[in-house]
């Protein structure tokens, strides 16, 4: 299969400038994750969870993951995306 690869700062931006709404996290958590399965060969067991804030259109990301070849514990890091409209 041949696809178009779309850079994460694609995909983010065009969220982040778009009225995002809880549809897009479903979207947003698959496309973080095959990022991450495609590109960067240094994680492993990535689990990506976006959660809509219910007043605000923001969208809390968050990715756990363990990194290859080490046994650091299981890393994690959050961020939230904010709509640009006001």
């Amino acid at each position: 299969f041949f696809f178009k690869q779309t850079p994460a700062s694609a995909i983010l931006s065009g969220l982040v400038g778009s009225e995002m709404c809880i549809r897009d996290r479903y979207e947003l958590e698959d496309d973080i994750f095959l990022l991450l399965e495609n590109f960067e060969p240094r994680v492993a067991n990535a689990k990506v969870q976006v959660t809509y804030v219910t007043n605000s259109n923001d969208l809390e990301i968050q990715i756990k993951y363990d990194i290859v070849g080490l046994t650091a514990a299981r890393q994690q890091i959050e961020f939230i995306l904010q709509s640009t409209r006001i």
